[in-house]
């Protein structure tokens, strides 16, 4: 269930916005040190030559009828109430899985938030942004402080889950394995994974959206 009371509109121009248009690092592994600040989260930007690049590109699924057989999600920030596969059922699903530390989801965060601003009123399309950490041990108070200065810093309200122990990430890997950050999967109505992008480039945003309107066109 959705927080209700949230920003309708962000204001433009700020720090992410900028380093998504006019930068172009396409996914990363993870990172060895969390953001303690705005400025050291951005700064990474300078390490983008040594992290591994992938090409951003979806892969259409529709004919391979894979499922989730697990999503446990709890609330981070300006979310209300822990997510489960259930929650998932009848709905478009954007799942989203990003990190403060990983300059590439830095880059995709603003027009993440501008689709789901765009479908926050719509029941049938759920929108799962999830903070991660950057490596196999999360700690989820210091996950929550990073993320919580960072949407602060960008005036970004977007419900926010954390995946406690991996457990959504482990279910993703089983259905379509797990390569790195930012991961975006979409969900038809029926629990189909339908696309899947890794890293982000610039096309994502309007494939993304695109891709939305056709499921929701679709008859459930």
């Amino acid at each position: 269930m959705m927080a209700t009371n949230l920003p309708k509109e962000r204001p433009s121009g700020s720090a992410s916005q900028w380093v998504s248009e006019s930068l172009e690092p396409r996914g990363c592994l993870g990172a060895t040190v969390s953001g303690v600040g705005i400025a050291l989260i951005l700064g990474t930007i300078a390490l983008l030559g040594l992290l591994w690049l992938m090409s951003g590109q979806p892969e259409d699924l529709a004919e391979r009828k894979l499922r989730l057989q697990n999503v446990q999600l709890e609330p981070l920030i300006y979310a209300e109430g822990p997510i489960r596969l259930e929650d998932l059922q009848r709905k478009v699903v954007v799942l989203n899985f990003w990190g403060t530390w990983c300059p590439p989801c830095l880059m995709e965060l603003p027009h993440l938030a501008e689709l789901e601003q765009k479908y926050r009123a719509r029941k049938e399309v759920l929108f799962l942004a999830v903070s991660c950490g950057p490596g196999p041990q999360e700690n989820i108070e210091e996950i929550r402080s990073d993320t919580s200065a960072l949407l602060a810093n960008q005036q970004i309200a977007m419900p926010t889950y954390v995946d406690p122990g991996w457990v959504t990430r482990n279910a993703v890997a089983q259905a379509v394995g797990f390569r790195g950050y930012p991961t975006t999967l979409l969900l038809d109505q029926q629990g189909y994974i339908r696309r899947i992008w890794v890293g982000f480039n610039r096309r994502m945003p309007k494939e993304l959206d695109r891709a939305i309107e056709e499921l929701l066109a679709e008859n459930p």
